[in-house]
């Protein structure tokens, strides 16, 4: 009887389904056959450098990669084959495979491997770079400690090149978020673009990540040269100290682009003194269909870049300053825009909404008419603020987003509930209902909420915060449907007696569970996912 066969197509389209961070069944899927191993290799090393500088596998990159360096330049090294193990040959070529390169990343991993000790089986310090003989008089010592750091510089330029000359790469990450070396620095951005083949290479990039220092953007201008092809760009903001200005490396990224999708621009909450130009926006209101903004101020000059983007399918607001009367966010109409997601996000208007005067009141609510014209298109829905500054937003919400199928809002007090009970029940698609603060809900609303859940709603989604175990057992006891087929949140107390309650409540229901798992999060929390 022949052997079951499949062919390439079926075990990549299989391969898809499995988790990139599931490296066990990956390796177990080497072991099937040849066929299987010359599948499951390329996505093995699709983001080799994406596991934590410590890692053991690590050891086994850095040897494999050096393996390919050119034997022109491997003879610049010293390498001593008994301490490291660098194949003469290897089954496939692996840098060919590489799609996703996490650049400093491969730095810190470079570093790990040759900073072991002698007796181990890694590289040690002295078998992976160039070797100069030094003079050890004090007059060189400043030399000496520069050659130093171009030696090691040399060596991870020499592996990325390796992967340069594939020409395979899409995806490319800077984080110098976890860097503790500054003094190689300028060599990591010079070589990021000045390696031979880097613009041939990066020319090909469909995703760029980076989390810099804002004294660390003028790297973007030299990448802006070379890279126009970047669909997805996310860039986040770390340390305050910085010059007055408004980021011109990161404008000139946004303009080069010949047609951005997804822009994410993340600003630490240290950065107050930085503000953010978005008038680069303008530049890609032919394609952008995803922007994403958090911790920057927008003020109402601002917001008309944003009007501006006609493509836009998702717009996501977290802890943003409007400042200005927002005139515009009322008016503001996008067609395509079908996920609006506003976290922690305030208008500062010299007034609060609710303090304002009442020939003020007479003014649209700006959150309020970004639903009369936006909301009939939306399908997912987060409004998590303090929604006592908007009385009149979920009256709103439930009139013009009747075709919303996730939900996700906030609870202050009691006096929320009347308005997330007429979103329910007027909006008759939602699917997924998510709710943030429901640990401060007192039983009594806990037990009146159960019964409101309408029967479109198939999941809960309570994870926002962490419940104690009463206030679960109060919704499960309390809650008398079959609808709802999925709940998620985090809970405190202990694994079993948990799981044990969740087992109990449901049998005493008549709910049948199919899966109930309750992993660890944080402390003391369990992330409790139940599925009926």
């Amino acid at each position: 009887m022949s052997s079951f066969y499949l062919p390439n197509e079926c075990i990549q389209d299989i391969l898809n389904y499995v988790e990139e961070k599931d490296n066990k069944t990956l390796h177990s899927a080497l072991l099937v056959n040849r066929t299987w191993c010359q599948n499951t290799v390329s996505f093995l090393w699709k983001k080799p450098f994406s596991s934590p500088p410590d890692s053991q596998n690590n050891y086994k990159i850095i040897p494999i990669l050096a393996s390919f360096i050119d034997d022109d330049e491997k003879k610049q090294f010293k390498i001593k084959e008994k301490e490291l193990p660098v194949p003469k040959k290897t089954t496939f070529d692996y840098p060919s495979f590489i799609k996703h390169l996490d650049f400093v990343n491969l730095w810190k991993q470079v570093f790990k491997c040759t900073t072991s000790s002698r007796n181990s089986d890694h590289i040690s310090m002295n078998e992976l770079y160039p070797s100069t003989k030094f003079t050890m008089c004090p007059a060189s010592l400043q030399d000496e400690f520069k050659s130093t750091l171009q030696q090691k510089a040399e060596v991870v330029k020499a592996l990325y090149e390796v992967i340069l000359q594939r020409n395979r790469l899409e995806r490319l990450s800077l984080s110098m978020k976890d860097w503790h070396f500054p003094n190689y620095n300028e060599y990591i951005f010079d070589s990021l673009t000045s390696t031979p083949n880097a613009q041939n290479a990066l020319a090909r990039l469909t995703r760029f990540d980076c989390n810099l220092a804002a004294t660390n953007f003028p790297v973007l201008s030299n990448l802006s040269s070379v890279s126009k092809g970047i669909k997805t760009l996310s860039i986040q903001i770390f340390r305050h100290i910085y010059r007055d200005g408004q980021l011109p490396e990161l404008s000139k990224l946004i303009e080069s682009q010949h047609a951005l999708e997804q822009i994410n621009i993340f600003k630490d909450h240290k950065c107050n003194d930085i503000s953010i130009d978005l008038s680069a926006l303008v530049s890609q209101t032919h394609s952008l269909k995803k922007l994403k903004l958090h911790y920057v101020t927008i003020d109402d000059e601002q917001l008309k870049h944003i009007t501006k983007l006609q493509k836009l399918q998702e717009l996501m607001f977290t802890c943003v300053r409007l400042r200005g009367k927002m005139t515009l966010l009322t008016n503001a109409c996008f067609p395509n825009l079908k996920v609006l997601r506003i976290y922690s996000t305030f208008i500062y208007n010299n007034s609060n909404i609710h303090e304002r005067s009442k020939s003020d009141q007479k003014e649209i609510d700006p959150f309020v008419g970004l639903m009369m014209n936006n909301g009939t298109h939306l399908r997912d829905l987060s409004l998590e603020f303090k929604l006592a500054f908007h009385p009149e937003l979920l009256k709103n919400v439930a009139k013009y987003c009747e075709n919303l199928i996730t939900f996700t809002t906030y609870y202050y007090d009691v006096s929320d509930m009347s308005g997330i009970y007429e979103v329910l029940e007027k909006c008759s698609k939602i699917e997924l209902f998510g709710i943030d603060g429901f640990a401060n809900m007192p039983s009594d609303t806990i037990k009146k909420f159960s019964k409101k859940v309408p029967s479109n709603v198939k999941k809960l989604d309570f994870r926002y915060d962490c419940l104690d175990m009463d206030a679960l057992k109060v919704f499960l006891e309390s809650y008398e449907g079959h609808d709802v087929r999925y709940l998620i949140c985090n809970v405190k107390g202990d694994k079993k007696v948990l799981k044990d309650m969740i087992e109990e409540i449901s049998k005493g229901k008549g709910r049948n569970i199919k899966t109930c798992s309750v992993e660890r999060g944080s402390s003391d929390e369990k992330v409790v996912n139940i599925e009926w």
